[in-house]
């Protein structure tokens, strides 16, 4: 089953161990945007941007419309000690019955990261949903790692700002996703 699929349809009492306590960023960056936003729905518009983070962090050509956003992520990466050589994007992850794509995991020192990237055309910053934090502590678990440090990346182009949301107390969350995938 899809990770995504498993986050969306657990039940409500279940997605409460996932309800992210922190309800203010940890970092928030203002960014270069040109005047307006993307256009499209925003799924469409959230495709376009992962793939151009991709291509920002492989070096290549980014729309202008994604440039400043792109930029916004990597000063958050850069300012929680990421090591730029270990990051790798979309990356497929899998187990006997359970798979997904991780936006990204690196490391800092010699602790494993996995980063969710999300994009609103809404005008706030929201913390992470329980579907997000479980879809991102699912990851985490299927990764191998004991206690990963979850980073979610939220862009916000309507007010042209990127939020990092980051916690060091994510034990309990990979915890609780383990016992998911024993289930």
């Amino acid at each position: 089953m899809k990770v995504t699929e498993i986050a969306r349809s657990l039940p409500s009492e279940a997605k409460d161990s996932f309800r992210w306590r922190f309800a203010t960023p940890s970092l928030i960056y203002s960014i270069p945007l040109l005047k307006g936003q993307p256009f499209g729905s925003p799924v469409a518009v959230g495709e376009k941007f992962h793939s151009s983070l991709e291509r920002f962090w492989s070096g290549q050509h980014v729309e202008p419309w994604f440039y400043g956003a792109c930029l916004g992520v990597m000063a958050g990466v850069e300012e929680l000690g990421v090591d730029i050589a270990t990051i790798r994007t979309e990356v497929a992850i899998r187990s006997n019955k359970t798979w997904g794509v991780i936006d990204f995991i690196g490391s800092s020192g010699d602790r494993s990261i996995v980063g969710e990237v999300k994009t609103t055309c809404g005008k706030f910053l929201r913390a992470p949903s329980p579907d997000e934090v479980c879809q991102a502590s699912l990851y985490g678990a299927l990764q191998g790692s004991e206690a990963p440090l979850l980073v979610f990346f939220r862009v916000c182009f309507r007010s042209s700002r990127v939020a990092v949301y980051l916690s060091d107390e994510c034990k309990e969350y990979i915890d609780r996703a383990k016992e998911i995938l024993a289930a």
